[in-house]
């Protein structure tokens, strides 16, 4: 391959160099010299005999991506297991495409910097064999654990009970973060091993724990929330792992006694005392604490069903966590747990809690510190919580992003202004499933406005403020673009509406990252169909999911169409979101 690309690179100005075992390579290959090698080259071509040795690994993709190269692939397996085309490399099947992709580079440096920082990621947090080492530990150390700890409160003693109990945790190999926005610094009491991040504003709990999230270790098997003001007991965590058993459709809670009058009443005698919910650290000695943070009697393994998992030590696990993102922060701290199970519930995850696992939690600690700090923000919270929550669960929720257009337009627009007919067509779509009680989301050339419309609401927002990673849509409805459909998109079903011609954005052919992450193309008519084929040249295996919707009027209805009854040319069971 080296010597067919270095006649037509040679010709466009681009100098080839190669290293190999062979007689003609640039450079002899031998270890000592291929790091220096990778260093001194503006990109990196790394093809391959597919066909032939289909099993290679990917160990020189990942020498050339941790050294920040772009690199041009052929489409071996190891190397597309990681790679997205035009997004981290480029994939070349033939010399010509090579030969293209190089010139490319050279003229884009844009392009190439975005592949080489993309690249370097992955590198990095996947492909180190620092990571490798350590997941092969974390096999023999037991399952990899990240615990999330939130903390406001000026006091530093809950803080130091919890994570001193965490520590003290067998069976698991256990990363603990700290997210901190409280007044008073905790490093002081914290071991050296807890990662901390302290954060000098204020930060609400959903953000507190999404720092956290963000920040655990790309190997841990399960991510957990806890709170500041637990006590872990010394077999908690690892039992709470094994309750698991095989299952990762679950969200689990351990057993507690600040659950007791709404999962269980049972009595938990403790030093001749019952454990009840909102204890305080002055009920207790020293030995008392010392004592609860042994191991606390525990009952059967099995999980039990409930309502949601309240967030002071949740276990989720990590496919469960890549599916369901990180929490959202529109609610201000009280609410999200609830919100976030929902979120769950919606792609077949359930809630449950386990009794072979025992934590104390005195309750109430870390969200009286926002309670006590200003009382009235705390009742204006809450309401704001439970709206939000009333609002997002009640039905389904449906967005769609209409992006950037020439001009600002609203739900009023074809009434004032005018506007044209896919804005419209989006407006009627909006109103109609609000009308049937959805909460719908429109991301466009919009001024943030909210909008009750029958028994829904519609929430305009500026499409620069599309945030999916923090949010569940039953539907998401994508107008002209590819994209809205990224990787930290939580909904159920995807839609990408093309409208009249093509899809925007300079897209020719679509990746195979949307054929398998988008539900359906919605198409207008049998010509605009097989035009769509034609034009983004899709393959005969994908065209199952060109759906043809009318997006004009409704014949039948025609002679009785007016104005006030435009939302009846979009006949849609958004239920079921089966298209007629």
């Amino acid at each position: 391959m080296a010597e067919q690309l270095r006649e037509k690179l040679t010709e466009a100005g681009i100098e080839l160099r190669t290293c190999h075992e062979y007689a003609n390579a640039t450079v002899k290959y031998d270890p000592s010299v291929i790091y220096s090698f990778v260093e001194g080259a503006n990109a990196v071509i790394l093809p391959a005999r597919v066909k032939l040795e289909p099993a290679k690994s990917r160990n020189r993709l990942a020498l050339a991506w941790s050294r920040r190269k772009p690199c041009i692939v052929a489409p071996l397996p190891a190397y597309m297991k990681w790679v997205k085309d035009g997004e981290n490399a480029i994939v070349a099947e033939s010399a010509d495409a090579f030969v293209e992709a190089c010139i490319r580079l050279r003229d884009d440096p844009k392009l190439a910097l975005k592949l080489a920082v993309a690249g370097h990621h992955i590198a990095m947090n996947h492909m180190d064999p620092r990571q490798i080492v350590h997941s092969l530990l974390g096999q023999l150390q037991g399952p990899r654990v990240t615990l999330v700890i939130p903390h406001y409160s000026p006091r530093l003693d809950y803080l130091k009970l919890a994570v001193d109990s965490a520590i003290g945790c067998q069976g698991v190999d256990l990363e603990i973060i700290v997210s901190s926005s409280s007044k008073t610094d905790p490093k002081p009491v914290l071991p050296s091993k807890v990662i901390l991040l302290h954060n000098k504003t204020r930060l609400s709990f959903s953000q507190a724990i999404n720092a956290g999230l963000l920040a655990a270790r790309p190997t841990s098997d399960f991510l957990m929330i806890g709170n500041d003001d637990v006590i872990y007991s010394q077999n908690s965590i690892a039992n709470m792992v094994r309750a698991f058993g095989t299952r990762t459709d679950i969200i689990m809670n351990p057993y507690s006694n600040c659950d007791k009058g709404w999962l269980h009443n049972d009595k938990l005698e403790f030093m001749g005392r019952d454990l009840t919910p909102g204890m305080t650290i002055e009920q207790f000695s020293a030995e008392d604490l010392a004592t609860l943070a042994k191991e606390f009697p525990n009952g059967r393994e099995e999980t039990l069903p409930s309502p949601f998992c309240a967030f002071y030590s949740t276990m989720i696990p990590r496919n469960v966590f890549n599916k369901v993102g990180i929490l959202s922060e529109e609610y201000q701290n009280g609410g999200e747990d609830a919100d976030y199970c929902n979120r769950a519930k919606r792609f077949g995850i359930s809630s449950q809690w386990t009794k072979s696992a025992f934590v104390f939690h005195f309750g109430g600690k870390t969200r009286k510190v926002s309670q006590d700090d200003d009382p009235a923000r705390h009742i204006v919270e809450d309401t704001h919580n439970n709206t939000l929550m009333r609002r997002r669960w009640a039905k389904k929720r449906v967005a769609i992003w209409t992006g950037p257009a020439w001009e600002e337009w609203g739900l009023d627009s074809p009434e004032t202004t005018g506007i044209g007919g896919s804005e419209l067509c989006a407006i009627r779509l909006a109103q109609q499933f609000a009308i049937d009680g959805n909460e719908v989301s429109m991301f466009g050339h919009h001024v943030r406005q909210t909008v009750k419309n029958g028994a829904g609401v519609i929430e305009l927002y500026h499409w620069t403020g599309y945030n999916p990673s923090q949010n569940y849509w039953d539907l998401l409805i994508a107008s002209r673009h590819l994209s809205p459909i990224r990787d930290d998109v939580r909904a159920k079903t995807k839609v990408v509406w093309v409208h009249d011609v093509f899809l925007l954005g300079g897209v020719k052919k679509i990746d195979e990252y949307y054929y398998q992450n988008v539900d359906q193309f919605i198409v207008l008519s049998p010509w605009h169909r097989d035009f769509f084929i034609s034009h983004h040249e899709v393959p005969a295996e994908h065209r199952h999911k060109i759906k043809i919707i009318g997006n004009g009027v409704s014949l039948p209805t025609v002679e009785h169409f007016d104005h006030g009854s435009q939302h009846d040319r979009y006949k849609i069971d958004v239920n079921n979101y089966q298209y007629i």
